[in-house]
This record gives C-alpha cells, sequence and structure tokens, in this order.
C-alpha cells in the first residue's frame, strides 16, 4: 500500500489525519481496503474469506475463480468474539453462545498470521471508530466546523450588505421621484398663482374702469334729473311754451331713465367684478398656501 497513491498520501499527512480519512473511507466506500484469500472448509471445497472494515464474509467463487459479490455466510465485527488459527487452521468465534464455532483452512501458517494481524487491525479500526472520535479528529472537527461557521457569518454579512445597498438605493429612487414629483407641483402651483394674480389684476382694472363709469353715468343721471327739475319749472312759470317744454321734458326724461338705467347697470357690473376680484384673491391665497407646502416638504426632502 506505500507505493500506491493512497498509502503514499496517508505516509504524508499526520496520524490524526489518517485516522479520520481510514474511518471516512471505511463508512462511505463499500470495498475500500477488502482483501481476499483463498480458503477450504472442512469439505473441501475452494471458498474466498474477505477481511474489510465492517468484518468478515465468506464468498463462493464463481467459473472465473474470482470471488462472487454476494456473501454466502458474514460475520461483523460486532458478532465475533474471537479469532484465532492453529498451523492452517483457522477459528472465528461468534459473540453468541449458542453459535457454533466456524473453521476453515488455508494453504499455509503464513496466510493465516496475514489473515489474523489483518483481522487484529480492522478490528481495532472498529473499536476506536466506535469509542469516539480521537482528541485529534475531535480537534479537527471543530476546527472544521469553526471554519464552516466563519464562511457562513462572512456570507450572511455579504448578504446583509448587499440587502442593505438595495434598501438604500431603492429609499434613494423613491426619494428622488417624491423630489421630482414635488418640483412638478411647486412649477405647476407657481403657475397656478401667476396666472391668478394676472387674473386679478386685469379683474381690478375692470373693476376700477366699472367704478369710473357708474360715477360718470350716476354724474349724468343726476345732471338730466336736475335739467328736468329746471324744465318743469320753466314749463309752469311759461304757458305758452309748454308744449315744446313737454317734448323736451319727454326727452330729457327718457335720457334721465336710460342714464339712471345704464348706472344701474354699471353699478351691477362693478359689483359682479368686486365679487370676481374676491374669488380671485382667495384663489390666490389658496394657491400661496399649496405653494408654501410644496416648498416646505420639497425642502424637508433635500435634507
Amino acid at each position: 500500500m506505500p507505493n500506491t497513491p493512497v498509502g503514499q498520501m496517508l505516509i504524508e499527512i499526520g496520524n490524526g489525519q489518517k485516522m479520520q480519512y481510514l474511518i471516512v473511507a471505511q463508512k462511505n466506500l463499500n470495498m475500500f481496503g477488502v482483501n481476499y484469500f483463498f480458503i477450504q472448509n472442512k469439505r473441501g471445497t475452494e471458498l474466498a474469506l474477505g477481511v474489510d472494515a465492517c468484518g468478515l464474509q465468506i464468498t463462493e467463487m464463481d467459473n472465473q475463480q474470482k470471488p462472487k459479490q454476494n456473501a454466502k455466510i458474514a460475520f461483523p465485527w460486532s458478532e465475533v468474539k474471537n479469532i484465532s488459527f492453529q498451523d492452517k487452521k483457522f477459528i472465528i468465534k461468534p459473540v453468541n453462545e449458542k453459535s457454533e464455532d466456524f473453521k476453515f483452512f488455508t494453504k499455509n501458517v503464513r496466510t493465516n498470521k496475514l489473515i489474523h494481524r489483518m483481522c487484529i487491525g480492522y478490528h481495532d479500526l472498529y473499536s476506536r471508530r466506535h469509542k469516539g472520535d480521537s482528541l485529534v479528529v475531535q480537534a479537527l472537527k471543530q476546527q472544521a466546523k469553526e471554519e464552516k461557521k466563519r464562511k457562513q457569518l462572512e456570507r450572511d454579512k455579504l448578504e446583509k450588505e448587499r440587502r442593505a445597498k438595495e434598501e438604500a438605493l431603492r429609499q434613494r429612487e423613491e426619494l428622488e421621484f417624491r423630489l421630482r414629483k414635488f418640483e412638478a407641483q411647486s412649477r405647476k402651483a407657481n403657475d397656478k398663482l401667476q396666472r391668478s394674480e394676472e387674473a386679478a389684476e386685469i379683474l381690478e382694472e375692470k373693476v376700477k374702469m366699472a367704478e369710473e363709469e357708474a360715477n360718470l353715468l350716476a354724474k349724468k343721471a343726476t345732471e338730466a334729473q336736475q335739467e328736468m327739475n329746471r324744465m318743469r319749472q320753466e314749463a309752469l312759470k311759461n304757458t305758452e311754451e309748454n308744449q315744446l317744454l313737454k317734448m323736451r321734458l319727454k326727452d330729457v326724461e327718457d335720457s334721465a331713465h336710460r342714464a339712471a338705467s345704464q348706472a344701474e347697470i354699471g353699478a351691477t357690473e362693478a359689483y359682479r367684478l368686486k365679487q370676481e376680484l374676491n374669488n380671485a384673491r382667495e384663489r390666490e391665497r389658496d394657491a400661496r398656501g399649496q405653494l408654501r407646502e410644496i416648498t416646505q416638504c420639497h425642502g424637508v426632502l433635500k435634507r
């Protein structure tokens, strides 16, 4: 075995690692370490004895004089109480006292000695394996466990950092979106406020013009009324000119009525324009309040 790749590897590693390697190999590799020896039973039948980490197995030979895969008789190490040999005879004593000893024969004593040493070695490994790991193996397992834990912590840390970056990026994108939205709302509110201010200025100018026109019409109506009163007085004084004065009086009354009507219409229009101006100023105050709220939110987002 030292000349094989596996044997060379076992030479280069420490004793604790050798033991760990053998234990793992015996547990997971079915054919690892199986050695076959040609034996005969007491009837002289050719058989094969397999010795491995699991125990002893007696196998029949096939037509090519090779051991068959299925064992005819198996002795796990847990069921073997003792093994011994006398000259060419080999004896396997089971743990169960009711079971008979199994006996077989080899070609020479040297083969029995080799089988005996190999059985002792495998049984020793079996005993160690079931007694528990050695301190070296325990230390190696603990070291591997800590290394695995350390790597898992590193992976968890990296995953946590990745998620934190993704969350920060998401929050940043959300804040930028909200900021753009508030900026658009601010521009819209500014435009609305500017239009409201312009409309208020126009309405204020119209109100002023309407008031001036109403005052002018009221003045004309007053003058017409005064002229009518004067003409009535003259009509009473001058009977001869009564007819002419009546005609002129009628014209003046018509003019006075028209002036009064126009004055009333102008006053009504002035009142309506004042109401529109008040409504425009109210909308302007609302627009300023909305703009102030958007500006405050904008400032909070920038901070």
